[in-house]
């Protein structure tokens, strides 16, 4: 098994606790599939049917950089004829805790 398999067992792990926190956050929204991306560099990364992105700031400065982009794309909506894709707020406390958009394909 070695590295590999704790590997995969520790993402499968994390990929669940992903699971459950946007279970909590999103109750009526149902995935068939959902994996995690590893490329966010101060998000982590979670796709549900290749439509759906669930970022979870990594720290506070992520949080930061979250919100202010919550406002820049809140800001440019309607102003603009590009695609501005809509945050819908996870977690109560603190705000910005999470936040997911959808309507991304890739």
């Amino acid at each position: 098994m070695g590295d590999a398999a704790g590997a995969a067992g520790a993402e499968s792990s994390e990929l669940a606790a992903f699971a459950g926190r946007i279970r909590a956050c999103a109750p009526d929204l149902v995935f068939d599939s959902l994996r995690l991306n590893p490329d966010g560099l101060t998000n982590h990364v979670v796709i549900a049917d290749e439509t759906w992105v669930f970022r979870f700031p990594k720290d506070d400065y992520a949080r930061d950089l979250l919100a202010r982009e919550v406002q820049t794309l809140a800001a440019v909506r309607g102003r603009v004829d590009l695609a501005v894709p809509h945050f819908l707020p996870g977690g109560v406390t603190p705000p910005l805790r999470e936040y997911f958009y959808h309507d991304l394909r890739f």
